[in-house]
Formats: C-alpha cells, sequence, structure tokens
C-alpha cells in the first residue's frame, strides 16, 4: 500500500506542474487501457504489479486534474445576483467581517466563496448573520488569485484545501439577510453545521472554567482546535522548544479519546457493538472540531484499525497510514501541499520507520525504575523519529529548529495526556451534567506549571537555532539522506542479529 500511495501521489504531482500540457482525456484514457490490461496480464505478476502502479499513477493525475477544473470555472467579471448559505460563525477584522458562504442557485451553484463584508450603517443586520443564514447578494465573484506574496499564496492554497474555490468583496448596499434554514444544503453540510455548532456551545461553557487566560486558550486548542486565544508569546514558546504540535489537534488527541472510549465501552460482549460505537464517536468528534487534516488522518487510521481488529490481523502499520493517505488525497489531492498534512503524515511514516531501530536493544523490565526508563527511551524515540520525519520541512517553512526538543517532549508529552484525558472527563461531566466538573481546573493548573517550565527550556542557552532556511531542492536532498541512513541501519542491524544468533 505504501508503494501504491507514493506512485498515486506522483501522479498528482506530475498532474499539477505539467498536467496542463496533457490533453483532457489523458488520464481517462490511461485508467481504461491499465484495467483493462490488468485482466489481460493478471496472471503475470510483474507485468500486473507495473499495470496497478500506473493505473494509481493515472487515478492520481486524474482527481488532481478534476478538481483544477472545478477550480478554475470561468467567472464573470460582472455583478450577479445569488443566494448563498453562511457555513460557520463570522470573524470580524477591523471593519471588515469575513464568513465562508456556499452559493445556492445559478450558474455556480455549490460553489464555496470566501465572502467579505464591509462594515457601515448595515453592521445591525449583520449581527443577525450566523451558521446558516440566509442571503440574497448582488456582487461580483473572482477566482483566488496567484501572488508573488508566499504568505498570501499559502493562505489561498489552504482556502483551496478547504474546498473554498472564489472570493467576494460585498458592499453594504449589496446584500440582505434572508432568515435562516439549512434544509436545502446537502447532508454533509448539515452535519458540519450541527457540529459546528456543538463546538461553539462548548467554547462557550470552557469560558466558565477557573483558570489563567493562556492555560483556557491551550484548554480550547488541544480539545476543540480553536487557536485564536493562543497569544504570539505562548505560541513562539512551544515553537522554540519543540512541542507546537501538542496545540495541534492530532493523533495524539485522538488516541487518547479512543482508548477512553475502548474503557468506556468494555462491558459490552458484541466485538461488532463496540467497534460502531467508538467509531461514531471518534467521527462525530472529528466533526465538532472542523475536521482539520491531522484529525482526519487519524480518525481515517483509527477506523481502519478497528476494522482490521475485527478481522483479527495485524493493527498499526504502514499499509494502515497509506490507506488513509490514499482515502485522503482521492477526497481532496490538494491537501498534498497543506502544512498540516506533510507533517502529520511524515512524522507518523517516521515513527513507523525509525521507533523500532531505536528501540530495538530495549530488554524488557520486571522492576518498576526498569520499567520506568524503558518508557522514557520509547518517549524519547518516538518524539526523536518523529522529528526526524519533519525536520527538513521545519527548516522549509519556518527556518528553526529547537535543540532541546527530547527534554521539553518528556516533561510536556505525558503532562499533555493527562490534560486531555482530565478535559475530556469534565466535558463528558459537562454534557451529563449540564456544567463544566472541577477536573477542568485542574487541567488548568497543569498547564499553568508546564508553561512555566517550558519558557525556562526556551531561555537556555542556543535553545532555539533560527534563520536556516532551505530551498524545495535541498528538502528532497535531505529526505534522500534521511531514507540512505534508515538503509545503512537496517543493515546494521542485520548484520547485528545474524552475529548474535550465527554459532561459533
Amino acid at each position: 500500500m505504501l508503494r501504491i500511495a507514493l506512485v498515486f501521489i506522483l501522479g498528482i504531482v506530475m498532474a499539477y506542474y505539467w498536467g496542463t500540457e496533457l490533453p483532457p482525456f489523458f488520464w481517462q484514457t490511461m485508467i481504461i487501457l491499465t484495467i483493462v490490461a490488468f485482466f489481460f496480464f493478471r496472471s503475470r505478476e510483474i507485468m500486473a504489479s507495473l499495470l496497478l502502479f500506473l493505473c494509481a499513477f493515472s487515478v492520481g493525475g486524474w482527481r488532481l486534474h478534476s478538481m483544477q477544473l472545478e477550480y478554475e470555472r470561468p467567472i464573470s467579471p460582472n455583478s450577479v445576483c445569488y443566494n448563498a448559505v453562511v457555513l460557520d460563525m463570522p470573524e470580524r477584522h477591523g471593519k471588515v467581517v469575513m464568513v465562508p458562504l456556499m452559493i445556492m442557485d445559478g450558474e455556480w451553484e455549490g460553489m464555496k466563496v470566501q465572502a467579505s463584508f464591509f462594515i457601515s450603517e448595515s453592521e445591525k443586520e449583520l449581527k443577525q448573520v450566523t451558521m446558516g443564514s440566509w442571503l440574497g447578494i448582488n456582487s461580483e465573484l473572482t477566482n483566488f488569485e496567484t501572488s508573488t506574496d508566499s504568505r498570501l499564496e499559502s493562505y489561498f492554497k489552504r482556502l483551496k484545501c478547504a474546498g473554498i474555490v472564489g472570493k467576494t468583496f460585498i458592499l453594504p448596499s449589496n446584500w440582505q439577510y434572508c432568515g435562516k434554514g439549512v434544509e436545502f444544503l446537502s447532508v454533509f453540510e448539515q452535519i458540519k453545521i450541527k457540529a459546528l455548532k456543538v463546538h461553539y456551545g462548548l467554547l462557550k461553557q470552557m469560558e466558565k472554567v477557573s483558570g489563567s487566560n493562556e492555560s483556557k486558550a491551550i484548554l480550547k486548542a488541544v480539545i476543540l482546535g480553536e487557536k485564536t486565544g493562543l497569544s504570539k508569546s505562548l505560541r513562539a514558546t512551544y515553537s522554540q522548544t519543540g512541542t507546537s504540535h501538542l496545540l495541534a489537534l492530532s493523533g495524539l488527541h485522538l488516541s487518547v479519546i479512543f482508548s477512553l472510549l475502548l474503557l468506556l465501552t468494555r462491558s459490552l460482549s458484541s466485538a461488532l457493538i463496540r467497534a460502531c460505537i467508538v467509531l461514531t464517536s471518534i467521527w462525530i468528534y472529528a466533526f465538532i472540531v472542523g475536521l482539520p487534516v491531522s484529525v482526519l488522518r487519524a480518525a481515517v487510521m483509527f477506523s481502519i484499525l478497528t476494522f482490521i481488529q475485527l478481522l483479527n490481523r495485524k493493527a498499526f502499520s504502514l499499509n494502515s497510514l497509506s490507506c488513509a493517505a490514499l482515502v485522503l488525497l482521492f477526497a481532496n489531492p490538494l491537501l498534498l501541499w497543506d502544512v498540516s498534512f506533510q507533517m502529520s503524515f511524515l512524522s507518523v511514516l517516521a515513527i513507523f520507520l525509525f521507533y523500532p531501530l531505536f528501540t530495538f536493544g530495549l530488554s524488557p523490565a520486571t522492576s518498576l525504575i526498569g520499567r520506568l526508563l524503558n518508557a522514557i527511551m520509547k518517549m524519547m524515540a518516538v518524539s526523536l523519529s518523529a522529528q526526524i520525519g519533519v525536520a527538513p520541512l521545519v527548516l522549509y517553512y519556518f527556518g528553526g529548529f529547537p535543540t532541546y526538543f527530547l527534554l521539553a517532549n518528556i516533561i510536556a508529552v505525558p503532562v499533555f495526556i493527562a490534560v486531555v484525558y482530565t478535559a475530556f472527563v469534565s466535558l463528558l461531566g459537562s454534557v451529563l451534567y449540564g456544567k463544566v466538573i472541577v477536573l477542568m481546573t485542574i487541567a488548568c493548573d497543569l498547564i499553568d506549571k508546564l508553561n512555566a517550565v517550558l519558557r525556562w527550556i526556551a531561555k537556555l542557552p542556543y535553545a532555539f537555532i533560527a534563520d536556516v532556511y532551505i530551498d524545495e531542492l535541498q528538502v528532497g536532498l535531505c529526505y534522500i539522506l534521511i531514507a540512505l541512513l534508515f538503509w545503512m541501519a537496517k543493515i546494521c542491524i542485520k548484520v547485528y542479529h545474524s552475529q548474535i544468533i550465527a554459532p561459533y
């Protein structure tokens, strides 16, 4: 599956950079020809494998080409009238309110746009606008334009990854509020809006917790993916200590929920019912936090894991990670250029590959101290493996590298696991009893103490190597070097084992 995923990604990359030079029917023809040829040569192993890879390559190119055609639909420069539905809560930036809309009629029905409302005398009317509101609009639509400013280009790319195709600037006189109603949206969009309403309701519940603003902002980030309350200094502290991955929802957070759900459902005798309850809860949570890429990756992997466990097969493997990548990239090939997607998958891939190399010499311990040391070594191995996987990307995107990431993660990861456990138990209590229980305050206290430790680590000499930028070619060379080091390490371990086992 890893080979198929890599070939699929190669097809996406080729279509992205050179697809415009190929005729529109090229990818469809390639898919049909490879499928037909596969049935003729399926008895020949090598030929069948080559045709399978070629089919995966063609499907990747076709998916990217199809999405590019959707995003490059010609839009008239004239003003147009249309009805639209608000898909999320409006965000105010000075005298502009920004909100994603879905057009519900006309030539561009189904298109998502990023709308910018200019505020003046209509501000009172704009306060009525919320998720699910219907608006009548008369304004100009435009596609996102490529920009020489890398920050804007990255911003537009993130919007495209979220399915937002165009943009519109709306003056006070060019729109009117038409009431509420989401019944004409797709079932998927209706579920997303209902989940976001739960999301904002939980945020209001967390505001009632007694704790510092910093600790509550971190709780909102690690539980609900809401990062707007994180200050620049707090973000810098976590970035300089190599623990910023803890502020983003990821497999670590979802694994805590997964294990908690398994614990709560262990009394059920039916494995199928238990799996359905766990997976339903996992995907409800994924919708509530807004379906970020890292959570999607983890949710797909846990779904595959649960299904494999029902079949009594090996659980976590490179195959499950590759399947998750194929599912997400087939749904949206542009995720390949999303920073979160790249770091999420490369970090987990590196853990799969390097963690066994770092821990192959660990022997089982019986004493408490021995088991504690083994746990620390395993935690260091996970952190080091993940950093190896994302180090070139960190240098490419952020131009710096934390030097004390091992020390910081040994301290921060256990604390965050405890925080996530207590926070989720507290949220469960709030759902059952209607109020946030005292455990949330304990989580805030733990976060405050951890922040003090991380600030101390960030102030150590040479805690962060800054202004070290590399280009795309150097990123590729770094990953080639990492692959060679992995290959050499595997050979050395095989030689070591052969010398131990071989008789003298």
